[in-house]
C-alpha cells in the first residue's frame, strides 16, 4: 500500500489531475483522514480533511463497501472521527476527486 495523507492527495489532484490519475488510479493506498458522510443506503462513505482545515473543504475520498463487516465497523463512527483506511483507488479525476473500494479500516 502507498501511504498518503489526505491533504497530499488533494494537493496532487489540484496541481495536475492528469498526473494524479496516472499515479493513483488502480493503486492500493493507505490514507488517514476524518470520517465525514455515510450513505443512508449503506453503499459508501467519505473521509476528508479535518473540519477546521478550510483549504480542503468539500474534498473527500468516496469509498464503497465490499461487505457487511465493513458496514458494521462504520456504524460505530461519528462525523469527525479520525480514521485510517486501506483501499483500492478505482477513479481519480478533477470533478469526481478520488473514489475507491474499501479494503479495510486499520
Amino acid at each position: 500500500y502507498g501511504e498518503y495523507s489526505i491533504t497530499a492527495l488533494f494537493d496532487e489532484l489540484d496541481s495536475n489531475a492528469m498526473r494524479a490519475k496516472q499515479l493513483h488510479e488502480n493503486e492500493y493506498i493507505q490514507v488517514t483522514g476524518y470520517f465525514d458522510i455515510v450513505d443512508a443506503s449503506g453503499d459508501y462513505f467519505t473521509i476528508g480533511a479535518g473540519e477546521n482545515n478550510y483549504d480542503y473543504y468539500l474534498d473527500d475520498i468516496q469509498l464503497y463497501f465490499k461487505n457487511d463487516n465493513q458496514r458494521q465497523q462504520v456504524m460505530n463512527l461519528s462525523k469527525g472521527d479520525k480514521i485510517t483506511v486501506r483501499c483500492y483507488m478505482t477513479t481519480v479525476g478533477e470533478i469526481v476527486g478520488y473514489m475507491g473500494d474499501l479494503i479495510e479500516i486499520v
